[in-house]
């Protein structure tokens, strides 16, 4: 008889950003996606993935809630959605000091005011932190952001309990 192994439990990562800037999360979709292949059992999940008859705000509490890391692409169309701000990011913020979830903010775009939010206690990606115009490419700016989630997702790797470590996932 086989022994099948449990079920694998996800690394899940939300990413929340204000619509203005979906080409920054279509770039860093890229980025997770290669880090998917190596790291297996990351999950990622943002409102594109919604389809007709969604109940499209449940969908996102859900998701948020369940996640292990919040990708927050700050930039000032995400600090004027309120959205973003108002919904998104306080439960991000809570999840962390509750139980430990990881805000991950992403400066996309010259975004000053940032760094007087509570947001700014956490290091952001890439370190620096440097908008994308103010890198040598945009290229540079992913693989900057890619290296460092992809840090992020090992710690947490680390700590999660064997079962977790196992089989695979699919990206969604």
């Amino acid at each position: 008889m086989i022994e099948r192994s449990p079920p694998v439990s996800p690394i899940r990562l939300f990413i929340s950003y204000a619509h203005a800037d979906a080409t920054h999360l279509v770039e860093l979709k890229k980025r997770l996606k290669a880090l998917h292949r190596v790291h297996t059992q990351l999950a990622v999940w943002d409102d594109t993935q919604l389809i007709g008859g969604d109940k499209w705000e449940e969908a996102i509490v859900r998701n948020l809630n369940a996640a292990d890391i919040v990708c927050l692409l700050v930039s000032p169309d995400f600090m004027n959605s309120d959205y973003c701000f108002a919904k998104e990011l306080p439960p991000a913020l809570a999840k962390y000091a509750e139980s430990g979830g990881v805000p991950g903010p992403i400066i996309i775009r010259e975004t000053p005011s940032w760094t007087a939010l509570h947001l700014a206690e956490h290091q952001a990606l890439p370190r620096g932190p440097k908008p994308v115009e103010d890198w040598p490419s945009a290229d540079k700016f992913c693989g900057a952001v890619e290296t460092g989630s992809k840090a992020v997702i090992e710690r947490l790797a680390a700590k999660a309990p064997p079962e977790r470590l196992s089989g695979s996932s699919a990206t969604k």
